[in-house]
Formats: C-alpha cells, sequence, structure tokens
C-alpha cells in the first residue's frame, strides 16, 4: 500500500472537486513495433488518518485532451480499501499512450490524511503491429473479482490483514493475489 502525502502536509479548505494541478499519473506505451490491446485497469483505493479524503480516477489515450471517469469517491471510509475496476476494450498503438491519473482532495482543512494506493494492475496482450489477424482483445476480461480473508471466507471487501484477491477470467483462467492492508 503506497501512502501519498500532500506537499506541506496540509489539505487546503473549500475544495469541493479535484484540483487539475494535483494528481497521481501512471502510464503505459507499447514497445517499438507492438499494439498494445488492454481489457482491464484495477486498483485499490483509500484514504487513510480520517474520512473525508475524495478522488477521481480516470484514464485517457490522448494526454487528457479527453478523459473516462472510472471512480469517484467523496468522504471514503479511512483504511478501507476500495478496489476500482475498468473493462476498456482499448488498443494502444505505438507512439500512444495510456495515462491513469488519482485526483485526490480533502473535504476541509486537515493535516496528516494520506491516499492510499495499491495493486495498480493494467492488463492485456501486446501483439505485433504488422499482425493483422490478430485485431481484438480476446475474451479474457475477468467476470468474477472475489475476496476472501484467510480463514477462506468470502468477504466484500479487503479487511485488515492478509487478504486473497481471486479474478476468474471469462476463459476459465483464475487469478489469485495475496495483499496485505
Amino acid at each position: 500500500m503506497q501512502r501519498n502525502l500532500i506537499t506541506g502536509d496540509t489539505w487546503p479548505a473549500d475544495e469541493i472537486d479535484d484540483n487539475p494541478e494535483r494528481y497521481i499519473q501512471f502510464g503505459i506505451k507499447p514497445n517499438v513495433g507492438n499494439v498494445l490491446k488492454i481489457n482491464n485497469i484495477s486498483l485499490f483505493l483509500c484514504g487513510a488518518g480520517g474520512n473525508g479524503m475524495c478522488a477521481h480516477v480516470y484514464y485517457s489515450t490522448n494526454n487528457f485532451a479527453t478523459r473516462t471517469t472510472i471512480f469517484e469517491g467523496k468522504k471514503m471510509t479511512a483504511n478501507n480499501p476500495q478496489f476500482i475496476q475498468s473493462q476498456p476494450v482499448l488498443s494502444i498503438s505505438e507512439g500512444q499512450e495510456l495515462l491513469l491519473r488519482i485526483y485526490p482532495w480533502y473535504n476541509g482543512t486537515a493535516s496528516g490524511k494520506t491516499l492510499c494506493i495499491s495493486d495498480i494492475t493494467i492488463s492485456g496482450i501486446a501483439v505485433d503491429a504488422t499482425t493483422s489477424a490478430i485485431n481484438s482483445v480476446g475474451n479474457t476480461s475477468a467476470t468474477t473479482t472475489t475476496v476472501f480473508n484467510l480463514g477462506g471466507q468470502s468477504v466484500i471487501s479487503p479487511q485488515k490483514g492478509m487478504n486473497i484477491v481471486r479474478l476468474q477470467n471469462a476463459d476459465g483462467t483464475v487469478t489469485t493475489k495475496k495483499i496485505i492492508y
């Protein structure tokens, strides 16, 4: 879990929406000669230190000339990571980049408050740009996400401590991850 602090440790008063100058950004682009076929963007997100953390999560393929919203969180419950997932069908060609931005703000003046981010996943396949036979991502998108505690019981969202996250894809493949909160 990555904790992100605001510069100066004090969130400004009277912010009611994201600040276009304050964001955390991640990006991915294909290697030369490849096309990325993206079919999943996911992460865990929460606030820590109080129940007033807010955030928007967007992605863009044109350096934010346009953007797609995948999460709007207002006054998130502290220390309760939320699983955020979008399953777009995107083709990122050579020279393009997929950017993921998280815009945090707090619902009042506060210090010691952090935005926590974990397990950012951008998945799909890379194909040779000259191969025309492969022109779709395929049917590999996750269809079922289940979170388990160490006792093997299914839980609605990750709990404090060790969690097991199971993604079952439409093609029958299963991916599991151990996550500590």
